[in-house]
């Protein structure tokens, strides 16, 4: 079963990689409680990047991207991700809001239920 706000595994019982995961869950929630992406300006991952980095994707993902959505938050889970899965995808709700260190436009964004716009 997943939780209802960021469609995250829960760990069930007889679970022996639950740790794995939850290590996962903790990064996470780290990076939506920091609220810094890297970048707001992208449709497949970076080149270079390491775990726990974040980034606000641009349009539908392409490459270890494929079945992101325009606007989604992309946390990389792997220090190489190689796959798909060395990543996860978030689908921000409305008000969500995040610090963008570079990119088109650093700076504070807010999601207003469609698109992340430059806070005032």
């Amino acid at each position: 079963m997943a939780d209802p706000i960021f469609n995250m595994l829960e760990i069930g019982q007889g679970d022996s990689l639950g740790y794995l995961r939850q290590n996962d869950r903790n990064l996470i929630m780290a990076r939506l409680i920091a609220k810094e992406m890297e970048s707001d300006n992208l449709s497949a991952p970076p080149s270079s990047t390491f775990r726990g980095r974040g980034y606000i994707v641009a349009s539908s993902g392409t490459g270890l991207w494929a079945g992101a959505e325009a606007n989604d938050i992309a946390i990389c889970l792997s220090d190489t991700p190689t796959t798909s899965g060395g990543w996860i995808f978030i689908t921000p709700s409305r008000g969500m809001t995040v610090w963008v260190l570079v990119g088109t436009n650093p700076g504070h964004r807010v999601f207003d239920g469609t698109d992340w716009s430059s806070a005032v």
